[in-house]
């Protein structure tokens, strides 16, 4: 098994100098932009700036190789000693229990190939994993990896999920915040700060337990770090918007059709003060009269004259329900009608000073 690197290298091809390894088999990203040109959010894949190690803090990745893989700068790609070890676990427990899989494999499967568990697929990935270290360096495979990886919420790359999850770019963040972004390569959905914030501070010491032991950080700057856990930035308003932003996502995907690929810039009529104080007066009317009236959901739509659509809430709250009413909801008119019958009547020559008696005709 030790002999394994030198002998899959035999087989691996060699990269295609024109393929784009920072965009293949990645999702289309939209960036949507509001009425006056900002960036107001993302859907399908985050994936923040494109950064060079020199770039971020040294402990950032060293948090991901200390916990996904201690030996990546002494093996060929593949670590004989720690695929040994999963390879135990995994007949012990006649089952898929463990990967072994280096920074190096993970990257391979990144680009190239399938997430399902099969023999075949885990083949491949140790071949694609031998033709990585054959045609990049270990720098360069280390920032392909930080920039690709999925670490939940959309969120593509160290960046895209520093944003996300802190409301900072990766160049800027804390000790505590690269701790915790490294909890987040297995199970990033189960193990999602907005899921749980304490047990995610919690994971995030074994990181730094794991990096004092690599000698990446000091004891000191482990406790400092321990002392100041990293928290999520508040998401009320912000989330707010993925009711106009799913709207507007579902129409894009329309328009630009299957075949689409690469990332897409999408602008749209959405004014943020207006969608915040839409989603604070829906708030307000719910608490004021919503057990009286017993209500417990509000939405909003606001347009121009021309119609465009400067604001719109589907519910009080995104975190808890993504289910749109303003746009999914099934509700009869009611009044909302009259206004089609009355322009109708006018358009046909009826005065606004005529009457009609509701009787039968």
């Amino acid at each position: 098994i030790y002999l394994l690197p030198q002998f899959l290298g035999l087989f691996a091809p060699r990269l295609d100098p024109k393929l784009d390894l920072y965009a293949v088999n990645r999702p289309i990203a939209f960036t949507f932009l509001d009425a006056g040109g900002n960036d107001v959010g993302h859907r399908g894949a985050v994936v923040g700036e494109r950064l060079k190690l020199e770039a971020m803090p040294a402990y950032l990745p060293a948090a991901f190789v200390a916990m996904e893989d201690r030996r990546f700068y002494s093996h060929n790609g593949i670590d004989p000693v720690g695929l040994t070890r999963a390879l135990l676990r995994d007949l012990r427990a006649r089952r898929w229990v463990a990967g072994g899989s280096t920074i190096s494999q993970q990257t391979a499967k990144i680009v190239y190939t399938q997430q399902e568990r099969t023999v075949s697929r885990k083949l491949n990935e140790l071949v694609d994993a031998a033709g990585l270290e054959q045609s990049l360096s270990k720098k360069e495979i280390l920032e392909l990896y930080l920039n690709r990886l999925y670490l939940g919420s959309g969120a593509y790359g160290v960046d895209g999920a520093a944003r996300v999850y802190f409301g900072v770019s990766a160049r800027n963040v804390t000790l505590a915040q690269a701790a915790m972004l490294a909890t987040l390569t297995r199970a990033p959905s189960v193990f999602s700060p907005r899921r749980d914030l304490l047990a995610a501070q919690q994971r995030a010491t074994w990181v730094l337990d794991s990096m004092v032991d690599t000698g990446a950080i000091t004891e000191a700057e482990a406790a400092e770090a321990r002392a100041h856990p990293a928290i999520v930035i508040d998401r009320a308003g912000l989330d707010a918007r993925n009711y106009f932003l799913d709207t507007a996502a579902d129409e894009a995907k329309r328009l630009a059709g299957p075949k689409a690929s690469g990332d897409l810039i999408v602008h749209t009529t959405l004014e943020p003060a207006l969608q915040e104080a839409a989603r604070l007066a829906a708030l307000r009317a719910i608490n004021k009269s919503g057990k009286r009236l017993k209500v417990s959901e509000a939405a909003v739509v606001m347009m121009h004259p021309d119609g465009a659509v400067a604001a719109l809430i589907g519910g009080t709250d995104y975190s808890n329900s993504v289910f749109n009413r303003a746009t999914q909801a099934r509700r009869q008119p009611g009044s909302a009608f009259k206004p089609f019958v009355y322009l109708a009547a006018l358009e046909e020559g009826i005065s606004p000073w005529d009457t009609r008696d509701d009787l039968p005709v």
